[in-house]
């Protein structure tokens, strides 16, 4: 299969393949957020650790170079935006 390219860029947005620093931002924006994400984690006992979104952004890259799955973070400018 062909590969997902690494990043997205329209006028407004940037949509890029989580990188370990993407996954400390995803995790705080997460922990920021808990409140209203709650319901959507409830499968969970507790909030995703950093380890772990850092394994999950590592099998997102692995995905998207595979050509099987993408998964980006969205920036606006230089602002992860979800």
């Amino acid at each position: 299969m062909r590969p997902f390219p690494i990043s997205l860029h329209t006028a407004r947005l940037t949509l890029r393949l989580p990188d370990d620093q993407d996954a400390r931002v995803e995790r705080e924006m997460i922990l920021e957020s808990l409140d209203h994400l709650w319901p959507w984690f409830s499968f969970r006992a507790e909030p995703p650790t950093l380890a772990e979104r850092m394994e999950l952004a590592a099998r997102q890259r692995a995905e998207a170079a595979e050509g099987t799955g993408a998964t980006y973070v969205v920036f606006a400018g230089d602002q992860a935006v979800g």
